[in-house]
């Protein structure tokens, strides 16, 4: 299956379902436009302590006002976020959605090694 026409909430889907490979679901995570709740301060809220923190990213502005309201937000590319994202956190995708997955950080960067530049 290709996946250049998948948004990252359907990709989601096709990788829950076994339809993807990771490194295809990856791919979409990377080339995707991602909203999180934004902080005080520059940058994204995470919850929680390192080894078992957590990072809501959101596939579009719906999902993020789905699990938090109406909050303050940026957006950045999924690309951008893997180089942002602290050691010990997950990324907790669409977390009210039915395709919600947590993804494991050294998980999505090892796979994004294997991607050509």
């Amino acid at each position: 299956m290709s996946t250049t026409d998948l948004t990252l909430a359907s990709a989601a889907q096709e990788w829950q379902q076994q339809r993807i490979t990771g490194v295809a679901f990856v791919a979409v995570l990377l080339r995707s436009t991602v909203y999180c709740r934004s902080s005080e301060t520059p940058g994204f809220v995470a919850w929680g302590a390192p080894g078992d923190g957590l990072i809501g990213v959101f596939s579009d502005l719906a999902e993020l006002a789905l699990a938090c309201g109406a909050v303050p937000w940026l957006s950045t590319t999924g690309a951008d976020l893997l180089s942002m994202w602290p050691d010990g956190y997950a990324i907790g995708l669409d977390v009210a959605a039915d395709h919600a997955l947590r993804l494991d950080h050294r998980w999505v960067k090892g796979l994004a090694a294997l991607m050509p530049v």
